[in-house]
């Protein structure tokens, strides 16, 4: 890994996000621009990283995105034996039949964010999804983002146009004529992420991550150019669970590696050739193991939520702090007693972590005034009165600057 290509953040050592052509949003807005969509979300990827050719004569993009597969870990899980068929992938990608290469996710590094980037190809600040959970102006209120529920009284949010704003992968692709399908989980059919992630796609619903390549035959549309996206989410369960490199996370990857090779096995056998056919793997995030000796659950911190007028939102690895009129400095200064760096909004954005796009009123009412990010590798958690006391520290997390969480894989090859 070339480490000049990515940018730290000066006394944290963090990974500031490059959207300028080293990016999952600019992975995305590539392989848009390749089925000739003119107005992109994102810039393309860097001509110094992408192959010239690769693109050459593809009808069909298969885009696996698998939550939590970090760049790290998958040279982890790779090292350890838990994915041989990616390692043969990968050889293949480096033996100039393809690309491997790191990118950076967004800011923050989780789901909600960084998935939505890269169903719609734009930074947070353009799709409004800013985290797991944040201050709503539309609605008054902070909500969990992610399940579709308001602090106050958690009641469901029904009312998604707020982030429909920015047009999905698909909707792009709709306007070229060109087929999409979602394959997915089906239990997710109906939520926010959902409604963001998968609009004018077919949605292809599995209940079994097994039957994947199945559903991917059944996409493929003869005579037709075709755009499959398939979505793991267990990785990153099995990892907030355990760990990211524990032996458990490593069956999951193992599953993961068995059910791609299928993919690409089956496919080949329905076709009888895939030159025509870009394989593409990456994920949104990857994860870091926690150190539980500097995580908080914030609810044991009076002194901090009192000097709050609205409940702490966002990530557990980069919070979002709403302080009182006239108390940012006392609320700064409390987290950095306890090791946290904290940024502005303003800051952040000077830094590079949200963009540089003029930020949208309402995008910097979501987040607060104040983004802390726990110190080292540790989280801060806190538990809104109808979560029932039933948040706890993850073995594994993400959310921050550490590069296990910013480094995700960039893998293309012709089958």
């Amino acid at each position: 890994m070339n480490d000049s290509m990515f940018k730290k953040l000066p006394n944290h050592g963090g990974i500031v996000p490059r959207y300028d052509g080293f990016s999952t949003v600019n992975l995305v807005s590539s392989l848009l621009k390749h089925y000739g969509v003119r107005e992109l979300p994102s810039p393309v990827l860097d001509s110094s990283i992408l192959k010239t050719g690769l693109f050459d004569g593809v009808k069909n993009v298969v885009f696996v995105i698998v939550d939590a597969l970090g760049y790290n870990q998958l040279r982890h899980y790779m090292s350890s034996g838990a994915m041989p068929n990616m390692e043969r992938f990968v050889k293949n990608a480096e033996d100039g039949n393809g690309l491997f290469q790191p990118l950076t996710t967004v800011f923050p590094s989780t789901t909600a964010a960084a998935l939505t980037a890269i169903y719609t190809g734009a930074i947070p600040t353009k799709h409004g999804l800013s985290s797991f959970s944040a201050y709503i102006p539309e609605i008054e209120d902070v909500a969990n983002l992610v399940f579709s529920y308001s602090f106050s009284d958690g009641k469901k949010i029904e009312n998604f146009h707020p982030f429909l704003q920015q047009p999905s992968i698909s909707q792009f692709l709709s306007d070229m004529n060109i087929t999409s399908t979602s394959i997915t989980d089906k239990s997710f059919k109906g939520s926010l992420l959902s409604a963001v992630h998968h609009r004018a796609s077919v949605f292809s619903g599995y209940s079994f991550p097994s039957t994947i390549p199945t559903l991917a035959v059944d996409a493929l549309r003869a005579n037709e150019q075709n755009f499959i996206s398939v979505y793991w989410p267990g990785l990153d369960a099995c990892a907030h669970k355990y760990g990211p490199f524990s032996k458990e996370t490593e069956d999951e990857a193992h599953a993961v590696d068995a059910t791609f090779n299928r993919i690409v096995q089956q496919l080949k056998d329905t076709k009888g050739g895939m030159d025509d056919t870009l394989f593409v793997l990456t994920a949104d995030h990857g994860q870091v193991l926690n150190d539980e000796d500097q995580s908080l659950n914030l609810n044991s911190h009076p002194e901090l939520l009192s000097k709050l007028r609205l409940p702490p939102a966002g990530e557990r690895r980069s919070l979002y702090l709403y302080p009182k009129k006239g108390g940012e400095q006392a609320v700064r200064e409390w987290a950095q007693e306890k090791g946290a760096t904290v940024f502005t909004r303003e800051e952040a954005q000077l830094i590079g972590l949200v963009g540089d796009d003029k930020m949208d009123a309402n995008w910097a009412k979501r987040i607060g005034e104040l983004i802390v990010l726990p110190p080292g590798k540790s989280q801060w958690v806190y538990d809104p009165p109808m979560a029932g006391g039933s948040l706890s520290f993850f073995r594994g997390a993400h959310g921050g600057l550490h590069e296990d969480e910013m480094l995700v894989p960039c893998l293309m090859w012709r089958g």
